[in-house]
């Protein structure tokens, strides 16, 4: 499942089914190490069920530093805020190692989602965690380290 530096953002578990399901919409993607998989600020193509390896999502704060918001592994799905609410990808998703994962495109999703509304519930509880998390980041915000 995936790890995260903040608590409560790993909430997604989706039945083995459903991941079934999803990865039968979608398309395998490989990428080696220090790829970027999305870039913040770009149109949301869709998103991707990490199989192996490990993604950092990083936040570009305003000093130009990037900060290390999440680490994903087998099992989380990175980019579903964005593709849900088809806004901008609001964060950079970096491998860490070589990753597999599957690709699933943004109207591929959302057109499972309208036949599955029992998989909607349990995204919108996985996306209230991120956001309760991310202000309790906000509100505790950790100082970027020390340049030399």
């Amino acid at each position: 499942m995936a790890k995260s530096t903040i608590p409560g953002a790993n909430n997604l578990v989706l039945k083995p089914a459903v991941h079934t399901e999803l990865e039968a919409l979608g398309t395998p993607r490989n990428f080696r190490r220090g790829a970027i998989i999305f870039a913040e600020g770009e149109s949301p193509r869709g998103i991707f069920v990490i199989k192996k390896g490990k993604v950092h999502l990083q936040l570009h704060h305003d000093s130009g530093q990037l900060a290390n918001i999440r680490e994903v592994g087998p099992g989380g799905v990175i980019g579903l805020p964005a593709v849900l609410g088809n806004r901008p990808y609001s964060l950079t998703a970096q491998t860490q190692e070589t990753t597999d994962t599957i690709f699933i495109a943004r109207q591929n999703l959302l057109e499972f989602l309208r036949d599955n509304p029992s998989i909607c519930l349990q995204l919108l509880g996985t996306l209230s965690a991120e956001v309760s998390s991310m202000r309790g980041l906000m509100a505790h915000p950790k100082k970027p380290p020390k340049s030399n």
